[in-house]
């Protein structure tokens, strides 16, 4: 009790390491050791006659976090609002405030000067003492060697699992886990059937990530680590080989730099940008499983996301030239032309100007009138390609599936030991297996391939049907180039080319602005407003007369101060 008589008031802090997604959906009415703790800490403080002021439990949390770093204690501890709320902390175990040595000695300096109580029920621990922390160091040891011990034995017990081929960790976008308890696999869900191939689909067909990642959100599906979908989970999957069949093994990229603080790693730097996150790299397949995509497409969809330019900056893409990624400079070489605004007087011109290649580019000076050019190419799209389009298709070879095989093989290979086999049995599975790699890998390996076909549209009529924006894009996507100098512009498609005589630039008339500009209120009060020409003096009077009018209203004025009494009480 307090001096005054008062019930103390007490902050209960639970905490537990692992909760199943069953026991979380179920909330607190779950049997369990988080309940257990509330429930021995909270009958405790009713004994003493105190009261409860709140519970913070902290779920699936490890206790190797600081308690000020924990999200449901951390704030009872920095937050002064908070802190005077309560007299003292009551944990059931020494263990559940925290299993670092050195956090448990900072939050008996924290309570000291911060006049606080703490009180651990099962070692009967309470704060200050009259033995000066001793029996507090011995339970801080205990803890942080129970730690150890449990750290150890579940990273061996993960590593025989991993060893055996075994699914260990959380399950990707597009799988469960499923099988017995230390025998878990990854199994394909409907969504990861219906919607993994048609993101590698799309990104091998040029969709941007953002695009990818609206589809998804649009769609309501959910990645496993966030409530919506971005531009770099999107890329997680299309580069993780498990969609492939392989689990593999994720080690980080050595950074070329880190910051540190109190001996934890705040920030890592790759080249010349720091990054909060380290980089990751995919090593050995440590389990196999059903492929939602054959390895010919997870080739292709990473070698379209490797292979795509990275825009720097913000583009207006409802405003680009038509020519815009498909018109270069006939003098540099694969110097491309972009649009420039040129003001004369008081018209504005738009020409393409030759921009240079490289990162000390120099221009040759070469302008265009963008009228003239747009003019002579549509000219040419009309005349000259009214012809069928010619559409590329590609042919897979074999070099991702027989490299696909071999690594399956090597995977079962190595997974022998762990199936246990008899000694005979063994011998001859390992054999099957040797053979096996030894006839796939001499399989003759056909590289990719092209085939042009036919379809029934033209060139011209997808030209004339595509918006002014996109054509450009629309031209390098058919392998089409486009040069021009001031007389012609050539348009050239593999061993098609056609040239357009440029017309004249027309000078656009000077039209002079003769509406009236507004000039503000008349000076002498009168309240009218006042418009003039644009060019010339501005007007300050509606007339002569309203000007006299001020002159005179400004002269009484004077005259009233001159004759006004002046000291008098």
């Amino acid at each position: 009790m307090k001096v005054n008589g008062q019930p103390e008031r007490w902050l209960v802090a639970a905490r537990i390491s692992y909760m199943t997604k069953d026991d979380l959906a179920r909330g607190d009415d779950v049997i369990n050791g988080l309940q257990t703790q509330d429930t021995r800490s909270t009958d405790w403080v009713h004994q003493e006659g105190d009261v409860v002021v709140h519970v913070a439990r902290d779920r699936n949390l490890s206790g190797a976090v600081p308690p000020w770093e924990r999200p449901e204690l951390g704030p009872w501890l920095t937050d002064p609002f908070k802190v005077v709320q309560y007299d003292g902390i009551v944990a059931y175990d020494v263990s559940r405030l925290s299993r670092e040595y050195s956090d448990l000695s900072w939050l008996r300096k924290w309570a000291e000067e911060n006049h606080k109580k703490l009180y651990v029920i099962k070692e009967r621990l309470r704060w200050p003492d009259s033995q000066d922390g001793a029996l507090w160091d011995v339970a801080a040891e205990r803890a942080h060697e129970e730690r150890l011990e449990i750290t150890e034995r579940i990273t061996r017990e993960v590593d025989a699992l991993r060893d055996a081929g075994k699914l260990v960790g959380r399950p990707p976008f597009g799988y469960i886990s499923a099988g017995e308890k230390w025998d878990r696999y990854l199994a394909p869900t409907d969504d990861g059937r219906s919607y993994v191939p048609m993101i590698y689909q799309y990104c091998i067909e040029g969709w941007s990530l953002s695009k990818i990642a609206q589809w998804l959100n649009d769609r309501g599906l959910k990645p496993v680590s966030s409530e919506s979908w971005w531009v770099k989970s999107v890329a997680d999957i299309i580069r993780n080989p498990v969609y492939r069949g392989h689990r593999c093994e994720r080690t980080i990229v050595p950074p070329d730099d880190v910051e540190e603080h109190g001996g934890k790693i705040l920030r890592y730097r790759y080249g010349s940008a720091w990054v909060g996150t380290p980089h990751f790299q995919y090593g050995k397949t440590i389990h196999h499983c059903e492929p939602l995509v054959d390895a010919a497409v997870w080739k292709r969809a990473n070698e379209a996301l490797s292979s795509r330019p990275r825009r720097r900056g913000h583009t207006d893409f409802e405003n680009r030239s038509m020519l815009a990624e498909a018109l270069f400079c006939p003098f540099c070489e694969d110097s491309p032309m972009y649009r420039h605004r040129a003001p004369s007087g008081n018209h504005v011109y738009l020409y393409y100007r030759c921009a240079g290649r490289g990162s000390q580019r120099k221009s040759c000076g070469l302008m265009v009138r963008v009228e003239i050019v747009d003019a002579a190419v549509n000219q040419i799209m009309a005349s000259t390609f009214d012809v069928p389009v010619q559409r590329p298709e590609i042919v897979y070879g074999n070099e991702a599936e027989v490299e696909t095989e071999l690594n399956h093989i090597r995977f079962e290979l190595k997974q022998l030991a762990a199936r246990e086999l008899g000694r005979e049995e063994e011998d001859r599975e390992r054999a099957r297996l040797r053979g096996e790699y030894d006839r796939v890998s001499k399989t003759k390996l056909t590289g990719d391939r092209v085939e042009v076909v036919e379809t029934d549209d033209t060139y011209r009529s997808l030209w004339e049907a595509l918006p002014t924006s996109e054509r450009g894009p629309w031209l390098v996507e058919h392998g089409f180039r486009v040069t021009t100098d001031k007389k012609r512009v050539i348009v050239s498609q593999g061993t098609a080319t056609a040239t357009g005589e440029l017309d004249k630039p027309k000078r656009a008339s000077t039209v002079k602005d003769t509406g009236p500009v507004y000039h503000g209120i008349c000076g002498c009060g009168c309240g009218a407003e006042l418009y003039g020409s644009r060019r010339g003096k501005k007007k300050k009077w509606v007339s002569n007369a309203h000007r006299m009018r001020a002159a005179g209203k400004l002269g009484a004025e004077v005259r009233r101060k001159q004759n006004s009494p002046v000291g008098h009480s």
